[in-house]
């Protein structure tokens, strides 16, 4: 692709090339059974569980509204849930406490390495029948440090060769970033134009 760009470039193009994800990895360490651990304590006909990889949604049917501490409680006391967010606190990650949803669960994760040397590993949610496990892969959808660190490499106009930012940056700032390449207004835009030469 970069020898194309660059094929590109040299017949005169002014071509911006982007390279990103939408999400980081965490290494999968163990495959947790929510919906076992819940069945074990009597809750199983009363929850239901919507696995996301190192992550995910516990709702609780209306009428059983009186177990939800027990349940939080006990979700909050394994060694796999790293984080619980329940109530108002949902907000946080974009959800709400509507629709019998009672609480997210960002798997526990920590700092240690692969066998590759890469950073980030993770419990992992098991999913539903008749999906793989991914034990030893690269996993998302909690709120561990790697798997919220997704990449960008930007190369063009505006954009030193070798260059790094450390600042936060969103996928919101790739539009106003591919406008200002293109010398169209960004107004209007959430993000911000990720130039930094002109």
């Amino acid at each position: 692709m970069r020898d194309a760009v660059a094929t590109r470039r040299a017949a005169g193009e002014d071509i911006l090339l982007i390279a990103c994800s939408d999400h980081g990895h965490q290494t999968v360490t163990e495959v947790v059974d929510i919906d076992a651990a819940l069945a074990a304590q009597g809750w199983g006909a009363d929850t239901a569980v919507a696995a996301n990889g190192t992550a995910a949604l516990i709702y609780l049917h209306p009428d059983q509204a009186h177990r939800g501490e027990a349940i939080l409680a006990f979700l909050r006391a394994q060694p796999w849930a790293g984080e619980v967010i329940a109530g108002d606190d949902l907000a946080r990650i974009g959800q709400a406490p509507v629709d019998a949803l009672l609480c997210a669960v960002s798997m526990r994760g920590d700092d240690g390495a692969n066998e590759f040397g890469i950073p980030g590993r993770a419990a992992a949610v098991r999913p539903a029948a008749g999906k793989p496990d991914r034990l030893g892969c690269g996993q998302h959808g909690g709120l561990n440090e790697y798997e919220q660190k997704p990449f960008l490499m930007i190369e063009g106009a505006g954009f030193a060769p070798g260059g790094e930012s450390l600042d936060p940056s969103s996928a919101i700032d790739l539009a106003p970033t591919i406008l200002r390449h293109l010398g169209l207004a960004s107004a209007g835009c959430d993000g911000r134009p990720l130039q930094t030469q002109e």
